[in-house]
């Protein structure tokens, strides 16, 4: 049993949990987020399916983190004048919540494509 499966599932699972109800449920009160708010949600429901998948060692739930962790850095720098005027004006919180996220999602994806790890998933 790999302990590092177990810890990217579980914080997938509770990674859902978090957008669900601090990013997209918030958001349905307020009609011009209604949409915002329907796309978040889907992704939360995504990263709770494939972090129950990863757990039971289903190899499409494995290449639904690596897709999902690669969407989400992309999304990190767009719009990139976000994160230049968040340096610009020393956002510490954004640029901290930023930087955290990209070691997680890179983490994730260095972890689930490494070839001992995929030997478990096609099993």
């Amino acid at each position: 049993m790999n302990i590092g499966i177990i810890i990217f599932g579980v914080l997938s699972i509770i990674f859902s949990i978090y957008i669900s109800t601090m990013v997209a449920i918030p958001n349905f009160h307020n009609s011009t987020h209604h949409m915002f708010a329907i796309a978040y949600l889907l992704t939360a429901i995504c990263w709770m399916i494939f972090g129950i998948g990863v757990l039971k060692r289903l190899s499409w739930a494995r290449i639904g983190l690596v897709f999902l962790s690669i969407i989400y850095i992309v999304d990190s720098f767009d719009p990139p004048s976000y994160l230049i005027a968040a340096i610009k004006y020393r956002d510490i919180r954004f640029l901290t919540t930023v930087s955290l996220g990209l070691i997680y999602f890179l983490s994730l994806i260095v972890f689930f494509t490494r070839p001992n790890i995929k030997k478990i998933f096609n099993k």
